[in-house]
């Protein structure tokens, strides 16, 4: 019907309309059936600006080396990087949240591959930020928030952080040392409900390791992009970061 939400299903991803919405509307959703970056996700060039938080704490590089093959089961993101250097992806479309969820499906891979292709002089551990999601509002330079699986002390000291740049830095993370594991299955789900949010980590299952209770909904901060990055903390030269996304989808509630 013409006051309904419309929906096209292309290569794996759901598109919704926003028009009529009903309860529980899926805005996005992909299972890495197929990639092209320029279509469903690009290289958000705009990270590297001044407009832009991750200007003050990091040095944008571009995208990481994507990789969509079946034996993954979905898109290794793999980037070498130096002391505070990001990678990232994100989603062309933008959405706007009031009560819904951001779920990302991903893999971590093993501490150390000796098949990956690196450069000249990467050390050949995963390490740092092996995966961040974010929530960006481009046109602001507001994020908020941020959730990532952290491989410190050189993949030893493995904690979960939750991290808040607006209106003001807040970052809480668990104690660790082995608070995510190599090679398991995982979720990020950010979810809002109209005037809070809260960022979970969990299982593949569900289960949830640990949550964070943010002070504002989602609606706060507008339209936002999804962002999926990796970046690298200060381990002094270059080492890598490697993941593999299994899905992204983004639902909005009534």
């Amino acid at each position: 019907m013409a006051n309904e939400a419309q929906s096209l299903i292309i290569a794996g991803m759901i598109f919704a309309t926003p028009a009529g919405a009903n309860a529980a509307d899926v805005l996005f959703s992909d299972t890495f059936t197929s990639f092209q970056l320029g279509t469903n996700w690009e290289i958000p060039n705009y990270l590297g600006t001044s407009a832009s938080y991750f200007a003050a704490f990091s040095d944008f590089l571009g995208a990481p080396n994507v990789q969509l093959k079946p034996v993954y089961g979905g898109l290794r993101m793999t980037s070498a990087q130096s002391t505070g250097q990001l990678t990232a992806i994100a989603t062309t479309d933008t959405f706007r949240v009031n009560h819904g969820t951001i779920e990302v499906d991903f893999t971590t891979t093993a501490m150390s591959d000796p098949t990956i292709p690196l450069p000249a002089g990467v050390t050949r551990t995963n390490i740092d930020g092996v995966i961040d999601v974010g929530l960006l509002n481009q046109a602001t330079g507001a994020a908020t928030p941020i959730a990532q699986l952290f491989g410190g002390d050189f993949g030893t000291d493995r904690f979960l952080c939750a991290r808040i740049y607006e209106p003001s830095f807040t970052q809480v993370c668990t104690n660790g040392p082995a608070d995510w594991q190599y090679n398991t299955a995982y979720k990020i789900v950010i979810t809002s409900q109209g005037d809070a949010a809260e960022i979970s980590f969990q299982t593949a299952a569900g289960a949830v390791l640990y949550s964070y209770d943010l002070p504002f909904g989602l609606r706060d901060l507008g339209a936002f992009n999804v962002v999926l990055g990796q970046n690298m903390g200060t381990p002094g030269s270059a080492y890598y970061n490697d993941v593999i996304v299994q899905r992204v989808q983004v639902t909005r509630g009534d």
